[in-house]
């Protein structure tokens, strides 16, 4: 597959960790243009519905150190370049991860960004409850929606 890296919030990101522990991706500055005047065009609107938040198992499977871990993935939108210390919650996906792995290029979410006006930065952040996750690496990039095939 090949991504704008520009439009990467992370990419073979480690994010196995204790109960309670977070990991960040990278933030994505989505910029506000000026118009032929000069003045600020408010140009970032998602009226297509067509952007979507997608992240991947990548690199190695995904193992819980007990059954019952919940990954939660927090997207974030906020007018300042620290959108996951303050800024609003747009999107939330939790899925549970048990001793059994889960097979590197799994599609873990694959889930639109609600409509309307994005604040120019986007962020993630990965939260782990309830078990510790013993193992896991995730791609996360804002797209078109994943086509998985053989």
């Amino acid at each position: 597959m090949i991504l704008d890296d520009t439009l990467m919030l992370c990419d073979k990101k480690d994010i196995a960790g204790a109960i309670g522990s977070s990991v960040l991706s990278d933030v994505l500055n989505i910029g506000q243009v000026n118009n032929d005047l000069g003045a600020l065009v408010n140009d970032r609107p998602n009226v297509s519905g067509r952007l979507i938040l997608n992240v991947l198992a990548v690199d190695v499977a995904m193992a819980a150190a007990a059954n019952g871990c919940v990954v939660t993935f927090n997207f974030y939108n906020d007018t300042d370049d620290a959108p996951t210390t303050g800024g609003d919650i747009i999107l939330t996906k939790s899925i549970t991860v048990n001793t059994a792995a889960t097979p590197a290029g799994t599609q873990l979410v694959s889930v639109s960004i609600p409509l309307g006006q994005l604040k120019p930065y986007l962020g993630l952040k990965i939260s782990i409850a309830t078990q510790a996750l013993a193992s896991g690496h995730v791609s996360a990039w804002v797209g078109t929606p994943m086509q998985q095939g053989k």
